[in-house]
């Protein structure tokens, strides 16, 4: 049977710090699509972002590198010549290895539907087929605002977020079953440098947080180093906006593109991590790169029953033990005999019930997680048979 390529979902929010989502401990913005996804998959708790910037930011995810390796420092807006649109418009990535192209030389359909920032908007770029996307990177307001389909550029009258989560599921809807896909999803949300967050919010979950104090925003004044957007610091109206915007990027993932995705998918985000590695594409080039990748290693061994570090090495110790055992034990007299018994006993224990706490803590229920308990509980009738046969 012919091993099936994993699809790929990548799902990038505009702007929205982790302590607004419930899967971070936020208990008063709702994020049930976010906390689903974090519950279900693998969540990092201490990866870094070398220039958290849209464009910069954006241009290290698809290529691997750090800003001094791609060379895009800022957000596109300000250079010249204009980057975005207009006869001088330029993919800023386009001479780098990308992952979308890379997927896309695999036989993967690739589809954008949102927020690009990274030049020559118009037009379809590395390997993307499906392109629905802003003209520029700044979002003024959610409604009435700049988009650009089939190489034109309109004015998309609904709420924007929902606009970006049907073009998806349109992408989704129309790729052929049997061909592996590359989604990315680049919500223009929550944001928080928008009109919308002085005037108010209209989604439909603005009325939910009307009434809200949302106590989980800072009261602090602002830093003196900042200067702008200062009409926002100690806002309510501009808090439960951004509240508002937050659940229209967690919640825009409706539960037709999880049905869609979850039938056609046969893979976990570790898959598709090691997948990426063997395409030679760094999954992050920076300092969080090492610890990531101690992560997803340690969840595939999970997954396969496997010991990682230091469990396998300790593992190994014990086995050691046994040969030093089967050749030693015979001379010596009882007293050392059991001292030797109860200490290599005691040490297997220790290895094996360190196994199924860390499988425990990470709520492992694989079929390793079962056979290390078992191991534990017939250590006794393994360990004292063997001694007294060797001895």
């Amino acid at each position: 049977m012919i091993a099936m390529k994993p699809n790929v979902v990548f799902i990038m929010a505009d702007n929205q710090s982790p302590w607004t989502l419930g899967c971070y401990g936020n208990s008063e913005i709702l994020s049930r699509r976010i906390d689903r996804l974090a519950q279900d998959g693998v969540r990092f708790t201490n990866a870094f972002c070398s220039n958290p910037v849209c464009s910069p930011n954006r241009a290290t995810c698809l290529t691997g590198l750090m800003p001094s390796q791609h060379g895009v420092h800022n957000w596109l807006g300000t250079e010249e010549p204009d980057a975005q649109i207009g006869p001088n418009a330029y993919c800023t990535i386009g001479e780098f290895d990308t992952l979308p192209r890379m997927l896309a030389d695999e036989g993967y359909e690739c589809g954008l539907s949102g927020k690009w920032h990274l030049g020559d908007s118009l037009n379809p770029q590395l390997g993307f087929k499906y392109w629905f996307t802003k003209p520029r990177g700044h979002t003024h307001s959610f409604y009435d605002a700049d988009a650009i389909w089939d190489g034109k550029i309109y004015q998309e009258p609904r709420y924007y977020l929902d606009t970006i989560t049907d073009h998806a599921v349109s992408f989704l809807r129309q790729t052929p079953r049997e061909r592996p896909f590359f989604l990315y999803v680049g919500y223009n949300g929550p944001y928080g440098l928008d009109q919308d967050m002085r005037d108010g919010h209209r989604n439909r979950h603005a009325a939910y947080y009307a009434d809200k104090e949302l106590n989980c925003f800072p009261r602090e004044k602002a830093h003196p180093w900042l200067t702008q957007n200062l009409d926002c610091i100690a806002n309510e109206t501009a808090m439960r906006s951004y509240a508002a915007a937050v659940s229209g990027s967690a919640l825009s993932w409706r539960t037709r593109i999880f049905t869609r995705y979850e039938w056609r998918s046969n893979s976990n985000a570790a898959e598709v991590l090691r997948g990426l590695t063997s395409l030679h594409m760094p999954v992050l080039k920076c300092d969080g790169q090492k610890q990531g990748k101690v992560m997803v290693q340690e969840h595939e061994q999970a997954k396969r029953g496997e010991l990682p570090w230091p469990y396998g090495f300790l593992a190994l110790v014990y086995l050691v033990s046994l040969i030093l055992a089967a050749c030693f034990l015979p001379s010596l007299d009882g007293v050392a005999a059991n001292a030797f018994r109860y200490g290599l006993y005691a040490g297997a224990s220790a290895v094996f019930w360190l196994r199924i706490l860390m499988a425990r803590r990470r709520k492992e229920t694989n079929r390793g997680y079962y056979f290390y308990v078992m191991l534990v509980l017939a250590m006794p009738f393994l360990v004292w048979p063997l001694q007294d046969w060797l001895s």
